[in-house]
């Protein structure tokens, strides 16, 4: 009885405690730096230096900082966690960051993990410094995520030019926080890849918004990209600089501007990827919906580097029988 009265409290205790992201925690830095998983569905990173990162706790607020192994150095306040940075970055001589830099976004429900075979090719074949964004997809809006973007873009002191690759959500999250920044656009922004991009909102989530376990493991978001689109999708902007977009499915040769020969099974395809055209948009179909995979033996992520240097003008290019392999990295190409 004592331990049904028990389990009973905690019931009543996580609740509550989701409910006060906002209560400071006291902090502290680590004698002994403490390893740690990086982060999957609860942690998103605010800020980044080279790939230290400080990131926060989506239920209880608390921040911490990582380096580029994942070792926890200190953790509390944001404040906290970035006077330690500082120390660290004189202690150790950091050098300061600069050139340019290709910010990655994962999709919904996934982590860094799954983009972390992209990241590696971009850094060894096209040499740019590359930030692999954690994010608790599941656990907050997509308001809170663009606006923890946004903290990163203000925090890279000294890079000169940013790219942006995301996968699936990650790409409303990027359009959220264009949105956001309208009035005043990072002018370091050059170009943006959208891999399988929802941009007329999910099918699957549409489908199964009204099933509690879709919302209780998909969270707020996954109801945003499906039922409560309509009032996520005035608050995106379409990309003001070049971009292009992979996503599943096949399209038509034939046309340029209106994308169809859809692949019915694709769960994020063609046409939920379609946004209004950019001043520079590449659009290339992948009908192998693969563009969430690392494979190193296809060399799957081949065609994102010169995807990053788009035409002029708006067009949908069919992708080779074979493999995605030859368009996923030529998108980013300097």
């Amino acid at each position: 009885m004592t331990l049904l009265f028990v389990f009973f409290l905690l019931l009543l205790a996580v609740p509550a405690l989701a409910q006060t992201p906002s209560r400071k925690p006291p902090g502290g830095t680590d004698v002994i730096p403490l390893p740690t998983l990086g982060g999957k569905q609860f942690w998103t990173d605010l800020q980044f230096f080279h790939q230290w990162r400080i990131q926060r706790h989506a239920l209880t607020g608390e921040c911490r900082l990582l380096d580029e192994h994942n070792v926890r150095h200190a953790w509390g306040t944001l404040k906290r966690c970035r006077r330690e940075l500082e120390k660290i970055k004189r202690r150790k001589r950091l050098p300061p960051m600069q050139g340019e830099a290709v910010l990655v976004l994962h999709g919904l429900i996934r982590s860094r993990a799954s983009m972390a075979g992209l990241c590696d090719h971009l850094e060894k074949q096209g040499g740019y410094q590359v930030f692999n964004v954690s994010y608790s997809s599941t656990r907050l809006d997509v308001a809170s995520h663009a606006a923890a973007l946004n903290n990163i873009m203000e925090n890279l002191d000294g890079i000169e030019s940013i790219s942006m690759v995301g996968h699936s959500m990650g790409n409303i999250v990027i359009r959220y926080y264009l949105g956001d920044t309208a009035d005043r656009p990072d002018p370091r922004l050059k170009r943006i890849v959208m891999l399988a991009p929802p941009n007329q909102g999910s099918l699957a989530a549409l489908a199964f918004s009204e099933v509690n376990l879709f919302s209780a493991i998909n969270g707020t978001p996954g109801l945003e990209l499906g039922r409560d689109w309509d009032r996520l999708e005035p608050k995106l902007a379409t990309p003001g600089c070049a971009f292009g977009i992979l996503a599943g499915g096949c399209v038509s040769p034939s046309e340029e501007l209106r994308l169809a020969g859809l692949d019915a099974g694709a769960t994020t395809c063609v046409e939920t990827s379609r946004s209004v055209s950019g001043p520079s948009c590449s659009v290339v179909a992948d009908p192998y919906n693969e563009v969430a995979e690392s494979d190193e033996t296809n060399n799957t992520w081949a065609g994102i580097i010169p995807m990053l240097t788009p035409p002029p003008i708006c067009t949908v290019t069919p992708t080779p029988t074979s493999r995605p392999a030859h368009v996923v990295l030529p998108l980013l190409v300097k």
